[in-house]
């Protein structure tokens, strides 16, 4: 009886199906070192791209966060992943609404934006310029010549 026109026969040699083993796992291994090397190198360029002003998404935000050791509230991470389309370093957050519910509570979302340009600032040992933006979207205004104080309450008594 000859096997049917589909089926191939089946060739036994010495050194059985583990003789390439070794050699396709390094190239496996190889292939994921360089997936994650990639990965790793699109996180720099959207955590560039944040920081420069321009809007990410927000898993993008939430992976490149993870990947700095800055922690975000559970909660917080949930409406990111569910409702936040984008957000820029501003805090502004362009959000999907669905229909039937209310539209989210974005204020955890403003203050991780917030935090986490305070906790990169720390971490690099940088200071804030006066007059570039703030994770409130405030500007630092110059102060005015006259005699007030930061607090724009009294002068400062004269040291004496």
């Amino acid at each position: 009886m000859t096997p049917p026109p589909w089926c191939k026969p089946v060739r036994h040699t010495k050194g059985g199906r583990n003789r390439n083993a070794g050699s396709r796992e390094e190239k496996e291994a190889e292939e994921r070192r360089a997936r994650e090397e990639q990965h790793q190198l699109l996180l720099d360029e959207q955590k560039q791209k944040f920081l420069d002003g321009e809007r990410i998404t927000g898993g993008m935000f939430l992976e490149i966060t993870g990947r700095d050791g800055f922690d975000i509230h559970i909660r917080t991470k949930g409406t990111f992943n569910r409702h936040v389309r984008g957000i820029d370093r501003n805090g502004t957050v362009s959000y999907r609404k669905i229909k039937g519910h209310r539209t989210p509570d974005f204020t955890g979302c403003h203050k991780a934006v917030g935090d986490y340009l305070a906790f990169i600032t720390d971490k690099k040992g940088q200071i804030i310029k006066p007059g570039t933006v703030t994770a409130c979207s405030m500007r630092l205004l110059p102060l005015p010549s006259s005699d007030l104080t930061t607090h724009g309450s009294a002068p400062l008594p004269a040291e004496t």
